[in-house]
């Protein structure tokens, strides 16, 4: 019979309200999974409206299509590739509304008295738009990409917006909240869920066009930086809207390649053809680039010093029901024990 104290020594010592599918090879299997088909349920609804789709190939390819035809406008067609993650949300909040012991994950998205207040969304924006921005105009100074004005309609920008924090919104739900908070309930060691989750949400780009070694690390770096602002700051939406605002400056504002996506409607655009360099890579972005890699990694040394200097204490959603497991699996070692010693007591007599 395993105690109450069994397993809690070492790196990867065990929490006693762990769940079965809280290991981090289902909590990414199930990631990887919600992001396909999430994606596929949504283009299927598209389909039902519509518009000509394969449910299994690149919906870019489709809508580009879509758009040369005359079918639908440039920023709609845009939105509605964004707005195809809108399964994944609602793959996410099936699976833990459904399941009793998944229900306390939403409370990491509900508004709190911490980290998710207004002022988390304004941050974010802030943070994300500046982060991407800065690259991107350190990319214009050193002649390695050329904007030029392409339209602004407020409409379009505001329903890109949208559009955009659907998706980044999506992967945050997937990789912050549900992976992220299901190793924090199996391991007390919270760096595995920190890096555990990370290295998932970057796995889940490796099939980006234009993947390479600097992607790679700022997916992962980036993946560490949001997942501390969750740690730190128990703010999943200061995660939501700085990865928001990120893709949103690259694609929609700048024109350039988010992850590896080409825009297909932007307020600027590209000039001419572009060149790889510090901060700047043409096959994947700014988040191709050394320069992206190094700012991520400021930020993130930035982030850990404010934590450090005003002692933040990381929320643990698993606190109580760790302790009420404890409590639940001594009693039931005790009564084993008694039961034993009586069972033992009586064949002496």
């Amino acid at each position: 019979m395993k105690n109450a104290t069994e397993g809690r020594a070492g790196i990867l010592a065990l929490r006693s309200c762990r769940r079965t599918t809280d290991n981090i090879f289902l909590a990414g299997l199930l990631g990887f999974g919600m992001a396909a088909l999430g994606s596929v349920l949504t283009i299927l609804v598209y389909m039902l409206f519509g518009l000509r789709f394969n449910p299994w190939d690149d919906p870019l390819k489709d809508m580009r299509q879509l758009i040369t035809d005359g079918k639908i406008s440039a920023p709609f067609g845009f939105s509605l590739i964004y707005m195809t993650f809108l399964g994944i949300w609602l793959l996410a909040f099936l699976w833990i509304l459904l399941l009793k012991n998944e229900r306390p994950i939403m409370t990491e998205l509900k508004m709190n008295q911490t980290g998710n207040r207004p002022w988390a969304i304004g941050l974010g924006i802030l943070l994300g738009l500046g982060a991407n921005a800065f690259c991107i105009l350190l990319s214009v100074a050193f002649k390695d990409v050329s904007l030029e004005f392409n339209e602004f309609h407020p409409g379009w920008a505001l329903l890109l917006f949208l559009a955009v924090a659907i998706q980044s919104g999506a992967e945050e739900v997937v990789c912050r909240m549900l992976i992220y908070q299901k190793l924090r309930r199996r391991y007390r060691n919270p760096w595995i869920a920190i890096i555990g989750n990370s290295v998932i949400f970057m796995a889940m780009h490796l099939a980006n066009d234009g993947i390479n070694f600097w992607a790679v690390l700022q997916l992962l770096l980036v993946g560490l930086l949001l997942t501390f602002f969750v740690y730190y700051f128990d703010s999943l939406w200061l995660a939501i809207f700085f990865h928001t605002a990120w893709n949103y400056s690259q694609n929609i504002i700048f024109g350039l390649k988010n992850s590896g996506t080409a825009a297909i409607y932007s307020i600027y655009r590209q000039q001419g053809e572009a060149r790889t360099g510090f901060f700047y890579h043409t096959g994947f972005g700014v988040e191709g680039s050394a320069g992206g890699c190094l700012m991520l990694a400021v930020i993130i040394a930035v982030v850990l010093l404010i934590a450090r200097r005003r002692k933040l204490q990381p929320k643990d959603y698993w606190a109580e029901a760790e302790l009420e497991a404890d409590a639940a699996l001594a009693a039931g070692t005790e009564g084993v024990e008694l039961l034993q010693s009586e069972k033992q007591g009586g064949k002496q007599s």
